[in-house]
């Protein structure tokens, strides 16, 4: 419920929710919910601005690590 509330409060600033579904991916990776971290993992690429190729290489070699698993 947490996370929804995070989601919705950070929906008006991409770099913001970026960030908040990096998090949520962190969290469900320690807990081994490898498929749900994937999935936060996904979304946080998509909402990356296109003018931070660095941030989203870094994001998608997170996902790859977290689908390896």
């Amino acid at each position: 419920m947490l996370t929804l509330l995070v989601l919705l409060q950070s929906h008006e600033d991409p770099d913001l929710e970026a960030f908040t579904y990096q998090n949520v991916s962190t969290v469900y990776f320690r807990l081994g919910e490898y498929n749900k971290a994937a999935a936060y993992l996904h979304g946080a690429i998509e909402r990356v601005a296109d003018n931070a190729p660095k941030v989203k290489a870094e994001l998608q070699c997170r996902l790859a690590q977290s689908l390896m698993r």
